[in-house]
């Protein structure tokens, strides 16, 4: 009995012993929170924040969060960059005070440039004002000196708050291009092009919700493509914001906006005015921003040429591979093939009811698998061979009553592939 006395006496002192090393532990975490709390120079919750302004440097900027985001209301009225305001709160929340260098009543507020601040940041959370003044006095190692009004002491802070508190508006501002509904139904696009190669396109949507061209292209548009390309307009977004707005012609034409480049116009359905975006080509070709104009903007925009690259397309992009070959392969009751050029000539039919049929179903069958590597129009057409070639050579699918499915046409002529085209 004395032997097991003595164990649980053990294991109570163990038991009491990790007890108080948790409690301990704990207690710690607690007293650290504590005081990197204190050290805090805003103690503010992000989520928190309704309002922001900040004064310095002859400009005032104001920021305040409405039920749908945040909005810049000073120096300019447009929405805020939602994304870049949450991080730019973030860098404020996580900024730490280096030192207190004075408190007490006797503080000379000029001999650290307090008198005359030079940012004042005033920042609104869960109701709470708080008041930042950062002095016009630098530290000799460039730390700033500021103090939180209310509080009788000078805080020695990192040389970040005057990046931060001297960041441009435009920088805050929402980068979209494109403001409207991103639920919109997109009915009609537009593409003209100014430069090599010259180009007008519209696109329209058919009652069958098919995307048709004009002129007729048949049935070569490619919906998924369209709509693909919709979606990356409504994504698209600027890199930065130019100092003047669409109005002013003499800025407009100093960058070349006045003759853009290149245009899109996106209708909308219900909407009276189609969106608009206006591109010119950088006067310095290896400048890698686009200036652009947007119906949705007042001012101008540089955009990315990567990003502005992928809007400026040519008009074979929203063609369908597929889309010169689709044809009602049980409809083909009749194959004719002409080839004048070949020796000896071939001028055949082949029907549906003849011996050669399962030939002619093999040829069907291949045809209904062709896709188009490129589309060209009659003007860039590359080719070589006879002058004057022309496309004599044909294959013919005709339906029972004669009428015409498909026609493949082709001469003497030999198409150069583009780099990277597989024969």
């Amino acid at each position: 009995m004395k032997k097991f006395g003595w164990t649980y006496l053990f294991i109570a002192v163990v038991i009491a012993l990790v007890g108080f090393t948790i409690f301990d532990f704990q207690r710690a975490e607690k007293e650290e929170a504590k005081k990197e709390q204190a050290s805090t120079v805003l103690d503010f919750e992000v989520e928190k924040v309704t309002s922001l302004e900040f004064l310095g440097r002859g400009e005032k900027k104001t920021l305040d969060k409405a039920a749908d985001g945040w909005r810049i209301t000073a120096p300019f009225n447009d929405s805020a960059d939602q994304q870049a305001v949450a991080t730019f709160l973030e860098s404020l929340k996580g900024e730490r005070i280096q030192e207190v260098v004075k408190s007490g009543d006797a503080i000379q507020l000029a001999t650290y440039g307090l008198d005359s601040p030079n940012f004042i940041l005033k920042l609104v959370s869960d109701g709470k004002v708080h008041t930042l003044n950062i002095g016009s006095v630098k530290a000799y190692d460039g730390s700033l000196y500021g103090q939180l009004e209310g509080e009788k002491r000078v805080l020695l802070l990192s040389s970040a708050w005057d990046v931060y508190l001297s960041k441009p508006a435009r920088e805050l501002r929402d980068k979209r291009v494109y403001r409207g509904d991103p639920k919109a139904k997109p009915v009609s696009i537009k593409l003209t092009s100014e430069t090599s190669p010259k180009f007008s396109l519209l696109l329209k949507r058919d009652q069958k919700e098919n995307w048709v061209a004009s002129p007729d292209a048949g049935n070569l548009i490619s919906n998924k493509t369209v709509d693909a390309y919709i979606e990356l307009v409504k994504a698209l977004r600027a890199f930065d914001y130019m100092a003047f707005e669409k109005k002013n012609a003499k800025a407009v034409s100093s960058v070349g906006l006045d003759r853009p480049s290149y245009k899109l116009e996106v209708g909308f359905e219900g909407q009276v005015k189609p969106f608009s975006l206006q591109f010119a080509l950088p006067k310095n070709q290896d400048d890698g921003n686009i200036p652009t104009l947007s119906s949705d903007l007042q001012q101008a925009v540089v955009v990315y040429k990567v990003a502005a690259s992928k809007i400026m397309v040519e008009p074979r992009v929203f063609f369908d591979p597929k889309g010169p070959f689709q044809f009602p392969v049980s409809d083909v009751a009749q194959i004719r093939i002409q080839a004048p050029s070949l020796k000896p000539a071939v001028d055949k039919t082949i029907s549906k009811d003849g011996p050669e049929w399962p030939k002619g179903q093999e040829l069907i069958e291949k045809l209904s698998r062709l896709e188009a590597l490129r589309f060209y129009d009659s003007k860039s057409f590359p080719v070589k061979g006879p002058s004057g070639s022309s496309m004599n050579s044909k294959i013919q699918l005709l339906k029972a009553d004669g009428s015409l499915l498909l026609e493949l046409a082709w001469g003497e002529t030999i198409v150069e592939p583009a780099a990277g085209d597989k024969p």
